[in-house]
């Protein structure tokens, strides 16, 4: 049996070891130390099955001894010595981890063995329930892994087949305003050119007209204009090109649409328009946002033929995850909603269900082609967005548009589209160069996105452990210590083989880039880069991303020999050369 025994008074250590040597003869290895700090280092070298602790040493006064003790060699067993006869002690160091407590004037051997053989025995016990803990809570936890996994493939599935049948339905729409755009085009430029011709010339050749006769003239000019926008995204929008966009300041697209509606709709509909003022913007094509609201705006009036009240609200609203699983286009977080809401005829549920549906129409003929609805879904949607509709027979219809709030950080600037900002993606970037890490993170947050930082491949690999599902992008730095970039993005592969990954080195030679190719490295960027170079190096990662989506669920679905599919193909092969020639957009 190993004893260490930690006594600085030497006669009693003598008498430890006597009677101990006594009870257990040969079997007894004891090594005699004076202080705690002793104790450590023996400890270090030398295993033992129990200690026999002093609680006055030299460097160490009462039960702090133990917590030191039991703070480094937790498994260890320990029998406390003290000279003093103190339940209230005896109690408080079995709490503080010991496993027995003796008085050294009421010890003999018979007493100090049992003492001592009962520690090691409860110690052994202690262990042995902690490892059956451990054993058991591991088992809960691959139980629990196991269950999270599948509810995961589960989710994943779900997902997989709504995003493959809102691909086959976005088909369809394709396939019809494919057939219509031409026609559409055609006829409205034919409309819009002589509006906007004489709007113009008006104020020419009737220099007398009054300063309320021209604001009527140049608002005409202006819906012109807006019309003329319109016929050119027609095809765009029908393909699924995302338009020009930028940040929108909701108040002000209320106040533009309310001005044109007052000069426009009958003078027996009143119209409340209710804003916040605080409003977060949106991020979108405000030509498109516009035609939502006027699209809506037009069918309230056609509700309300004997007049009535158009009433248009914006507000801000937070979805949490419950909420949000009653949309299937909704995703937690801050939206701003904008309400349509009139007092007209209502609909039945039956023509509420239908009134997405493309040329679905309850006006007689000619007085609508069924598509307004269907494009005010479709724009909503493509800006992340989604529809809640409500209808009562009698007493009117309401609309809410929820569009995800663009919530810029302080600091974050305003862009052109040379310089595209994020859209608040998680970016990981990788460099052993503070510097460099602290003004890519810096440049980054300024144009909405969120950074990770990793001073090393090794910590880029434990953020990715944490964050499986976060990370979006990565910036790796190709030459670091310990992991390389190459080994690093070998090892976040593990986790995250389809996120994009970004080589940046200050070595710039051709031979290098070419490795970055073949190593699984989405592109290359040379060191120094501008914040230009960065901005739009991630902006065509993004585009490649969302193009390799669309195109895996066009392969995919059940739709892919659908004529319609056709359409939607040589939509985004136009838009990747027209990507090569053209400076990349939001």
């Amino acid at each position: 049996m190993r004893i260490l025994l930690v006594e600085d008074n030497l006669a009693e250590g003598r008498f430890m070891r006597e009677i101990l040597q006594e009870k257990l003869a040969r079997r007894l290895i004891l090594r005699h130390v004076q202080r705690l700090a002793e104790a450590f280092g023996t400890l270090a070298d030398q295993t033992f099955d129990v200690v026999l602790l002093d609680l006055t040493l030299p460097d160490s006064q009462g039960l702090a001894s133990v917590d030191r003790l039991l703070a480094d060699y937790p498994q260890l067993p320990i029998v406390v010595l003290t000279n003093m006869n103190d339940d209230a002690l005896a109690v408080a160091a079995v709490r503080h981890g010991a496993q027995d407590y003796l008085m050294k004037r009421q010890v003999n051997a018979d007493v100090l063995v049992r003492s001592i053989s009962y520690a090691i025995e409860r110690q052994q016990a202690a262990d042995a329930l902690q490892a059956a803990n451990e054993n058991l809570e591991q088992r809960v936890a691959e139980r629990t892994a196991e269950l999270a996994a599948a509810n995961q493939q589960l989710k994943q599935e779900i997902l997989e087949r709504q995003q493959l049948e809102a691909q086959f339905l976005r088909a369809q729409r394709l396939e019809s305003l494919g057939t219509l755009s031409a026609g559409i085009a055609h006829d409205m430029n034919n409309i819009l050119t002589p509006i906007l011709a004489v709007s113009q010339l008006l104020p020419l050749k009737l220099p007398q007209l009054d300063a309320n006769m021209l604001r009527l003239l140049q608002v005409m000019e202006d819906s012109a204009h807006r019309g003329a926008a319109l016929v050119k995204q027609i095809l765009a929008f029908a393909r699924g090109v995302e338009g020009n966009r930028t940040t929108v300041k909701v108040d002000e697209l209320l106040t533009e649409v309310t001005q044109i509606l007052q000069q426009t709709l009958p003078k027996t509909i009143q119209i409340a328009v209710d804003c916040r003022d605080d409003l977060e913007p949106v991020y979108g094509d405000v030509t498109q946002l516009h035609q939502v609201l006027m699209n809506l705006s037009v069918n309230a009036r056609d509700a309300m033929p004997h007049g009535g009240k158009l009433q248009i609200t914006a507000e801000m609203q937070t979805l949490d995850s419950t909420t949000a699983q009653m949309h299937i286009e909704a995703k937690p977080g801050l939206y701003i909603v904008i309400g349509v809401k009139d007092t007209g005829m209502g609909m039945s549920p039956e023509v509420l269900d239908r009134i997405f549906d493309p040329f679905f129409t309850t006006k007689a003929m000619g007085q609508g082609t069924g598509l307004g609805l269907s494009a005010v879904l479709g724009i909503v949607n493509s800006h992340g967005g989604f529809i809640d509709a409500q209808s009562e027979v009698v007493r009117g219809t309401s609309f809410r548009l929820f569009l995800p709030a663009y919530q810029v950080a302080a600091g974050v600037i305003e862009h052109d589209d040379d310089f595209p900002p994020g859209h608040q993606e998680v970016v990981l970037v990788v460099d052993d160069e503070a510097a460099v890490r602290e003004s890519t993170k810096a440049t980054l947050e300024s144009y909405n996105y969120f950074v990770l930082v990793a001073a090393s491949g090794t910590e880029a690999v434990n953020l990715c452990q944490r964050y499986p599902d976060r990370i979006d992008f990565m910036l790796i730095d190709l030459m670091m210590p310990e992991l390389d970039g190459f080994d690093t993005l070998a090892q976040l592969q593990h986790w995250r083989s389809d996120t994009p990954a970004i080589a940046m080195s200050g070595v710039n030679s051709a031979g290098l880039a070419q490795r970055t190719e073949v190593s699984g490295f989405a592109r290359f960027l040379g060191k120094p880069f501008t914040t230009q170079m960065l901005l739009q190096a991630l902006e065509e990662q993004r585009k490649l991303l969302r193009q390799r989506e669309l195109n895996d669920a066009v392969a995919a679905s059940p739709a892919a020999t659908h004529p319609a599919v056709a359409v939607a193909k040589a939509a985004w092969a136009a838009k990747n050369v027209q990507k090569t020639t053209d400076q990349m957009y939001h």
